[in-house]
């Protein structure tokens, strides 16, 4: 068969083209859109609200989120993510005390509640990084792909403070910012290792690895189920219109990474969706 790395038009492609992008998937992932899609489809699946920290859509919520944080104390703390944002990028942390950061942003963003008391390997702040493949939109098929990645950050994780400067390298675990940090590991069991090392340590201190994993995998498939019919939607109107529409084309499939981080009681919360991750770092 024949490979080609290019832009496509969706609609000059030959009846038999196999192409590794979904319609639409790039935009649904997009922060402010992913929490639209759990939003929307919370009211079918309840459990949904449990996967991510309280988050607001900036700038339509600037007043609910100022609003719904006006008993909260200078110890709560928040984290600014632009909508577009890559590689940790922009990334910025602030307390109560500090609400005025948001006053004067226009630039459109989630404010997402810090999460206290995550899981730590050797006294480090972790994250997953857990790969998908969605093979089908109707019928949907998804895939778990075996295996995937930790990324560490590489200063001692610490409870944020009003009175300290927050340390990036402590509380960001994005491997394009910690790569610039003078205790980046480059070790098997460094600063990235592979998933089955957290596996491997989690039985070590006598943990339900199976619970573990099954609830990782859990959390991957109720997401990208809540992002379906926003895709479809996008498919049928967008990508693909009615005249032009044929059974099975174009055929597309997506490959989804989601960063995930556990607690310390080992529950997992989705802190973003990409549509182009990367397998290494």
């Amino acid at each position: 068969c024949n490979f080609k790395w290019r832009k496509y038009n969706k609609f000059q492609l030959q009846n038999l083209a196999v192409v590794n992008r979904i319609p639409g998937f790039d935009n649904i992932a997009l922060k402010v859109n992913t929490l639209l899609a759990l939003r929307t489809a919370e009211e079918l699946n309840p459990k949904l609200k449990e996967y991510y920290p309280e988050t607001w859509m900036f700038p339509m919520e600037k007043e609910k989120f100022v609003s719904d944080t006006a008993t909260d104390t200078e110890d709560d703390f928040y984290l600014w993510k632009p909508d577009k944002g890559t590689g940790g990028v922009g990334i910025d942390m602030f307390n109560k005390n500090q609400h005025e950061k948001v006053g004067y942003l226009s630039e459109s963003a989630v404010v997402q509640r810090y999460a206290p008391d995550p899981y730590l390997i050797d006294g480090k702040k972790v994250d997953l990084r857990i790969y998908c493949l969605v093979s089908h939109l109707d019928p949907t098929e998804i895939y778990f792909i075996d295996g995937g990645l930790v990324k560490c950050c590489t200063a001692d994780y610490e409870e944020p403070t009003q009175e300290k400067d927050w340390d990036p390298y402590s509380h960001i675990t994005n491997i394009n910012l910690n790569q610039n940090s003078p205790n980046m590991d480059f070790g098997e069991e460094g600063t990235l290792r592979k998933y089955e090392c957290l596996i491997k340590l989690l039985k070590s201190e006598g943990h339900n690895t199976e619970e573990v994993h099954n609830d990782i995998i859990q959390l991957t498939v109720d997401v990208i189920l809540a992002t379906i019919p926003q895709l479809l939607v996008w498919r049928d109107t967008v990508a693909v219109p009615p005249n032009l529409r044929k059974p099975n084309f174009p055929r597309c499939f997506q490959v989804v990474g989601f960063d995930i981080m556990l607690t310390s009681d080992l529950k997992p919360l989705l802190l973003e969706m990409n549509s182009a991750p990367v397998f290494c770092s």
